[in-house]
């Protein structure tokens, strides 16, 4: 066969175009990584916006409503990743403020916990030995900081 035929037997997809941040300006993506950091990137910033918006809801103590407004955002590992990170941050303030009202420690305690260890099934022994391990790691670091807070219950 000669060049002509076999580009017409197998053509070449070209890359794909993505959306960005400047309206009628897609962005040539040439790689699958290509294309993952853009998307990760994207995630990233909703997921620190959503943060934003999150944060005063579980300072009130409306802990489900702040974990659905991140879960919309993000129903994988990223969202799983921003709401430990909020729940703990929440649960170390109150740890770092001798005057915090304390009451809220043990639901924090118990959400940062839940998302933190959150992960897959894991899919070897291996794995499941390092998810074991990362629990009891979780549950040592969560612990000492409720423990902090628990010292000053009268």
């Amino acid at each position: 066969m000669d060049l002509i035929s076999d580009i017409v037997r197998y053509p070449v997809t070209p890359p794909p175009l993505v959306p960005s941040e400047v309206p009628d300006q897609p962005i040539l993506v040439s790689t699958m990584a290509d294309s993952y950091e853009i998307w990760l990137k994207a995630t990233r910033k909703k997921l620190a916006a959503g943060a934003l918006e999150a944060a005063p809801p579980i300072r009130q103590g409306e802990y489900d409503a702040a974990e659905l407004l991140m879960r919309r955002i993000n129903n994988d590992i990223y969202g799983a990743v921003a709401l430990d990170d909020l729940f703990t941050r929440a649960l170390e303030e109150i740890a770092s403020d001798p005057t915090a009202d304390i009451s809220r420690a043990e639901e924090l305690f118990t959400r940062a916990r839940r998302w933190r260890v959150s992960s897959p099934t894991p899919h070897t022994a291996d794995e499941a030995e390092r998810d074991r391990r990362h629990a009891a790691s979780v549950e040592a670091e969560l612990t000492a900081v409720l423990a902090s807070i628990n010292d000053r219950r009268p």
